[in-house]
């Protein structure tokens, strides 16, 4: 039934493309993504119903994945954020793949109740990803990533005092790198990206219309 779901909403949105937003191509480029989409979730499937491979596997895949997490530094170049691939006509955003990928990983090493010993690699994982998020800078994968590996690590282990000490100290370093964001120059692509969060009408073009709203 779920697969079902998943067919009927992948292939509702290359519908919408192609029929209602009437996008210039034949939408055939989102339709292979489905393709691809759904092959690795049937792999995806197989591995995790097969309890032997499940941590072999993820061993191995942790360092392919932060390899392809590093993939925007070498085929992009910009000035400001460094999170999408693009080889040829094929654009994707690495951490947005990697979203599920952590779900899945951090599942199954807080499902494990050795202790720290077994967490800490899973942790250590998550880690580094957020420590890539925040070299391309992507703030908000970046968040997105940290709060996951929070949550999962509370729902697997129960730990309230270890989870709500986190979360202080993330408070904490937020709180200081938002009181050193404009005096750091590295910071100024992420400096901008928060002023307009916090005034998106600023220095638009359209701004002198809601300026007395």
């Amino acid at each position: 039934c779920i697969y079902i779901l998943v067919a009927f909403l992948c292939s509702l949105g290359v519908i919408l493309l192609r029929a209602v937003l009437k996008k210039e191509t034949d939408a055939s480029d989102q339709a292979a993504f489905v393709g691809v989409g759904f092959l690795f979730m049937l792999i995806g499937a197989f591995v995790g119903s097969r309890n032997s491979l499940n941590e072999k596997f993820l061993f191995f895949m942790m360092p392919v994945c932060l390899g392809v997490m590093c993939l925007p530094f070498v085929f992009t170049s910009s000035s400001a954020a460094n999170n999408w691939v693009r080889i040829g006509s094929i654009q994707f955003q690495p951490s947005e793949i990697m979203k599920p990928v952590l779900i899945v990983m951090l599942a199954k090493g807080f499902s494990d109740k050795s202790g720290w010993r077994k967490w800490i690699v899973y942790i250590l994982f998550s880690v580094l990803a957020c420590g890539i998020l925040f070299r391309q800078p992507d703030l908000g994968s970046l968040f997105i990533f940290f709060f996951i590996t929070v949550c999962m690590f509370f729902i697997g282990t129960g730990n309230w005092k270890v989870t709500v000490f986190v979360l202080a100290l993330a408070a904490g370093g937020v709180a200081i790198f938002l009181s050193i964001l404009d005096k750091v120059p590295a910071f100024e692509y992420l400096a901008s990206r928060i002023a307009i969060w916090k005034n998106p009408w600023n220095g638009c073009i359209f701004s002198p219309m809601w300026s007395g709203i």
